[in-house]
């Protein structure tokens, strides 16, 4: 076997076991986790994230239209997680932002996140988890840097 098949399988191995942690994820823990939905809450912790983000933004990171994105924006306004604010520097943009509810909601989010983290890779000592740290950082600087073709 080549290196490259060798590598290709590790991949295809790398990806069962992502999916099967998030299989195991969703059987232990269902949706006790979130806020909202499990859409609305992935909305609210881009909001939470980056609180100068618009609605082209959030499609875009997301991967959906801006009608799409839109509805997730006035189902979390209806919920008063967030308010939409016009930009000062450019009143045609609207920027969002949490409301105390919706900042309530964002840091129990990040709490159970990192606590399903701290339970994910409770058998890792400190050298292995910073190799994974590392390799994941590698990772994502190999998506930055070249356009992923499908």
């Amino acid at each position: 076997m080549h290196s490259t098949d060798t590598h290709i399988q590790l991949l295809v191995r790398l990806g069962e076991s992502f999916s099967s942690i998030a299989k195991e994820i969703k059987l232990q823990h269902g949706q006790d986790y979130t806020c909202f939905t499990p859409a609305l809450d992935k909305v609210l912790t881009i909001i939470g994230d980056d609180e100068t983000i618009n609605v082209k933004h959030i499609a875009a990171f997301l991967s959906i239209t801006s009608g799409a994105a839109t509805q997730h924006i006035a189902a979390l306004e209806k919920e008063e997680a967030i308010v939409r604010v016009a930009n000062p520097d450019d009143r045609r943009e609207v920027i969002l932002h949490l409301t105390q509810k919706g900042k309530e909601a964002y840091e129990r989010i990040k709490t159970y996140r990192l606590q399903l983290l701290q339970e994910i890779f409770s058998g890792l000592d400190d050298k292995e988890l910073t190799l994974m740290v590392d390799l994941i950082t590698k990772a994502s600087q190999n998506i930055s840097n070249k356009e992923i073709k499908t």
